[in-house]
């Protein structure tokens, strides 16, 4: 299709949703491609859209050329958010991300004359290093010049450090040759790079795993043997191979051969996959005798064969001779198992890699899936011919696992395995070996953004195993204290995430060769690279993901026991004979043909370490206790020292206060000072330090302890409490913070909401609309006019960061004169051009959000809200604890932080509005109750505290209740003795529920 033909579908959708969004100017975007190379894209800026698209596309005609009649897909794309910075500042922010994962637009200069999108910045490799140590973005200037050459005639600018550059946010929506309408892309951070996706679309996720099969079939060359890897920025291919992977390529291929459509494809599908086995066997394939005289059978991979190839070959030549009817293989399949089963010692143990030469052992161990994908495969094979050496070679080689706590692993093939086990041995210890194996990792694997497809295959093989665990009724037990709840979001969230990391045309699109990557899933960590393993178990999860959801949606009751039977395969029982029977297979020569003599034993090390997962609240965290020695603190002179029976003293707690300086924390006006001074008198004590002083390799901390009335310092075990603020997590050390989070029990999360956007999900959600102002993010200045005149000449402008009331604005009109009343100082400005220079020197620095003013002053005209301050105590509820803030007289705000007071609640209810307080007292009280617990289903984590600011209004014999905003991590000045035993008393709470499950904290 032409791109004017294009153009004429995608215009009048995107005029729409442009003036849907309440954007003033237009900043466009337009790309187009015929998807053989890499996309071209031009932008213009204008006062309309309509000029936008004008000026955009003429650009993108006469870049296109010859070409315009042969274009296959076009997006337009268009600034959303816009934030001012300097380019130091920039770096800085590209620096704080992982590789590739920096999700923001680039301008250079206000006009966008020069300007990127994300996609091109790094489709291009503009921010991340050829060197795979460098695991942050870094920009690159030789690339930036090579493209900005190419898109703009001319280098890349030379910058410095303070000058002004704009970051960016966009929204689009694109069109292709085959669709009957656009489709739209408007999410926020990592899944606003993709099309939008209806929560109700559940076909989606079985589209995009035929789309990564139909990939590997292009894949796979005439040989059997499958292009490994791209390298899809500059469309290189990635060297080596991997015999492991090509068989776990294999089995996820005939996975979905079994639910393919029949046709051409289902037979190209078909052929790839005996292509690919026969490969193996031609090339790969070693056979020796065991002591019995039988054939054992081995995959190489170059001078080494491990267990986890013989694993993985069972399962592709399994699951193929399952769903295609074919019995040629199981003379093979037979051969090796037999392969498996002389290499395992009489206490369960085997070695995991052996020189293919002379097979003499290479390595005890390597890596721990290799166990588990042996186990997976000879179970897959057990189903099939029902052997018994086969279960015994499992069953002994699982008592070794479980001895050995093989859950810490947190091993997705050992998660198949057991689901696997489990059918035909429905043993407790079975079972509660695989809950554990998942259950520890369940955090971790909620909180990953990352393309992490194993993550979804192993909670998917422990939904299985939990169905069953439902219906056996002595199994129920071992399922009290597990969360279904947390497990079931978690799983939904996984699988959202994976359509995150797939190669869909409007991503494909901005590197060199999209074609070739299309349906394809990638690392994007890892520069966007897509091997056939990242789509291997991609499509393993998504069709059990698939699974899973038709099973919901038809209320399937989950079987007990495995309905796979010979009869139904139409396959006969085979006898395991000494010699290939069916189709020969040919054997390369060896120079002996003798018994397999293992000799070395393995070393098991004994792990004292028991990892158990915790809940309290909402929370679920992992926690390790070494029960076999006493905890070892280090004193000022790092001399060990061994902390005896805690008789000698009355503390009974300790838990960390993690704040990111000490400055002003000891003195009397701060309320840490009546926490730490009032802890004692809980048998609690609380260690104050910073991210510097942790020792993140030793998990221990130089922390200020008080003792007496002294403060010291003390080098110590890091406590598994630790209270702290959620911005920690996004500062200097916030990476290696976030490493902690799952195995400490942090009382505040990463998880982070702006204004703005805590905004748009109460008014989404719609429940507390009436008592929401109407709130905007400024675009800039004439979206500011804009907004002024809409609400009356009246509104407030605060950052959408900001706290304590600080850089929060009144501005006014009379018709004649602006009175802008800033940091309790008044200016008034009498025409538009000097308002314009005071809002770009005051406002364009940083992202502001606009309120109208909403009259909440008292009787003598101070401006004032109610504090609903909320935090989680006894029991782990929340305990309601409202204040009024009272501002100056000529204050914009009531903030106590910004030189205001306070007073009692009823007794300023009571002052302010007579008869009426006990009514106001009642909605206020029934808000603070209500809305807690309501906002904590907003959020993915559990919140420790909510703050609500309220103002009233009173309008003629009527009040109106307004939430001015919602705050987490609250201050407690002015409640200081209520706030600190609000905290002791959920510090208590979360000591309890550890020490039930036996951790001492």
């Amino acid at each position: 299709m032409s791109l004017k033909e294009l153009s004429e579908k995608l215009y009048p959708a995107f005029v729409t949703a442009f003036k849907n969004s309440s954007l003033d100017s237009c900043r466009l975007f337009l790309s187009a491609t015929n998807m053989n190379e890499r996309a071209i894209v031009r932008n213009a800026t204008a006062d309309t859209p309509e000029e936008a698209w004008k000026s955009a596309l003429k650009s993108l005609e006469k870049a296109l050329s010859k070409k315009a009649d042969e274009i296959s897909i076009l997006r337009a794309d268009w600034v959303r958010a816009r934030e001012s910075t300097t380019w130091t500042d920039c770096l800085e922010q590209i620096k704080d991300k992982r590789r590739n994962w920096f999700l923001r637009g680039l301008a250079l200069d206000k006009n966008y004359n020069v300007a990127f999108m994300e996609q091109e910045l790094n489709a291009n490799l503009i921010l991340s290093s050829a060197d795979k140590e460098a695991t942050r973005g870094i920009f690159q200037p030789d690339r930036a010049n090579v493209y900005c050459r190419k898109r703009f005639n001319r280098p890349f600018p030379k910058l410095a450090a303070m000058d002004e550059v704009e970051l960016f946010d966009t929204e689009g929506i694109f069109i292709q040759n085959d669709m009957t309408a656009p489709l739209s892309i408007t999410g926020k951070g990592i899944t606003g790079t993709r099309r939008d996706i209806s929560a109700n679309d559940t076909n989606i996720f079985l589209q995009a795993a035929m789309n990564g099969t139909d990939f590997l079939v292009r894949q796979c060359n005439p040989d059997g043997k499958f292009v490994y890897g791209l390298n899809p920025c500059d469309d290189t291919i990635i060297d080596g191979y991997n015999t492991h992977r090509h068989f776990g390529t294999l089995y996820s291929m005939a996975e979905a051969y079994e639910i393919y459509g029949d046709g051409d494809k289902k037979l190209e599908l078909g052929a790839a996959i005996e292509r690919g086995l026969e490969y193996a066997i031609k090339d790969l394939l070693v056979y020796r005798k065991t002591a019995d005289g039988k054939n054992a059978a081995y995959f190489s991979e170059k001078r080494v064969t491990t267990v986890g190839i013989s694993g993985l070959a069972l399962l592709a030549f399994t699951k193929w001779s399952e769903v295609s009817g074919t019995k040629k293989y199981f003379p093979l399949m037979n051969a090796l198992a037999n392969g498996l089963i002389m290499l395992q010692k009489s206490d369960g143990t085997f070695p995991q890699s052996l020189n293919i030469k002379d097979f003499s052992v290479r390595k005890e161990f390597v890596v721990s899936f290799f166990d588990g994908e042996a186990l997976f495969g000879m179970l897959r094979l057990y189903a099939l011919t029902k052997d018994a050496q086969i279960l015994d070679f499992v069953e002994r080689a699982t008592q070794h696992f479980i001895a050995v706590n093989y859950q810490d692993k947190h091993d997705h093939w050992i998660q198949y395995a057991m689901n696997e086990l489990t059918i035909w041995k429905p043993q407790a210890e079975y079972f509660k070996f695989g809950l554990a194996n998942i259950a520890q990792y369940l955090v971790k694997i909620s909180k990953s953004l990352a393309h992490a497809p194993t993550q979804l295959e192993m909670i998917m093989a422990a939904e299985n195993m939990i169905q069953r665990m439902k219906v056996l009724p002595e199994m129920k037990a071992l399922l009290r204290n597990f969360d279904e709840n947390f497990f079931y979001t978690t799983i939904n969230r996984r699988a959202a995430r994976l359509l995150n990391g797939h190669y869909w045309a409007e991503i494909a699109m901005y590197f060199k060769n999209p074609n070739r990557l299309l349906g394809g899933f990638f690392a994007r960590t890892d520069t966007f690279r897509t091997r056939i393993d990242d789509s291997q178990h991609t499509i393993s999860g998504l069709l059990a993901y698939d699974r899973y959801l038709k099973r919901v949606n038809d209320d399937v009751e989950p079987k007990v026991e495995s309905t796979v039977e010979l009869d139904e395969l139409k396959l006969e029982p085979i006898e395991i004979s000494d010699e290939p029977t069916v189709e020969p297979i040919e054997i390369p020569v060896e120079p002996k043909l003798e018994p397999i003599e293992i000799p070395v034993e393995p070393t098991v090390e004994s792990n004292q370490m028991n990892r158990m997962i915790i809940s309290a609240g909402n929370v679920r965290i992992t926690i390790e206790a070494d029960k076999s020695e006493p905890v070892k603190i280090l004193t000022e002179e790092s001399q060990p020292v061994i902390i005896e029976s805690e008789k000698k003293n009355d503390i009974s707690l300790r838990v960390g206060v993690l704040r990111k300086s000490k400055g002003g924390s000891w003195n009397a006006d701060s309320p840490m000072f009546t926490m730490f001074y009032l802890a004692k008198n809980f048998n609690i004590e609380l260690l104050l330090f910073t991210p510097q002083d942790i020792d993140f390799d030793n998990k221990t901390v130089n922390a200020t302890i008080l003792e007496g009335t002294e403060r010291i310092q003390k080098t110590v075990p890091l406590p598994k409490i630790i209270d702290n603020p959620a911005s920690i997590f996004h500062g200097t050390y916030g990476e290696q913070l976030k490493t902690l989070d799952g195995d400490y029990f942090f009382l505040r999360h990463a998880e982070y909401t702006s204004k703005p956007g805590i905004y748009n999900l109460l008014l989404k959600d719609g429940r507390y609309k009436d008592f929401l102002i109407d709130t905007h993010t400024v675009n800039n200045f004439a979206h500011f006019l804009k907004l002024f005149g809409q609400y009356g000449n009246d509104v407030i402008l605060k950052p959408a960061g900001g706290n304590e009331g600080k850089g929060v604005a009144r501005i006014t009109s009379d018709g004649s004169q602006c009175v802008i009343n800033l940091k309790n100082d008044k200016v008034t400005i009498k025409n538009v051009d000097d308002l314009q220079k005071f809002y770009d020197e005051n406002f364009s620095a940083v992202r502001y959000v606009l309120q109208p003013y909403i009259t909440s002053r008292t009787h003598l005209g101070n401006p004032f809200d109610i504090r609903i301050h909320t935090r989680r105590g006894a029991g782990g509820k929340f305990k309601v604890s409202p204040y009024p803030r009272i501002g100056n007289e000529n204050g914009v705000v009531s903030n106590v932080g910004s030189g205001g007071y306070t007073m009692d609640f009823k007794n300023f209810l009571k002052a302010e509005f007579g008869d009426d307080w006990k009514m106001l007292h009642d909605k206020i009280m029934a808000l603070g109750n209500d809305f807690p617990e309501y906002y904590q289903k907003l959020f993915k984590s559990e919140l420790f505290d909510v703050g609500i600011d309220l103002g009233i209004q009173k309008r003629g014999d009527t009040y109106d209740l307004r939430i001015f905003e919602v705050n987490t991590y609250l201050g407690g000045s002015f409640i200081r003795v209520e706030d600190s035993i609000t905290r002791f008393e959920y510090y208590r709470y979360v000591a309890e529920k550890l020490r039930e499950s036996g951790i001492d904290v």
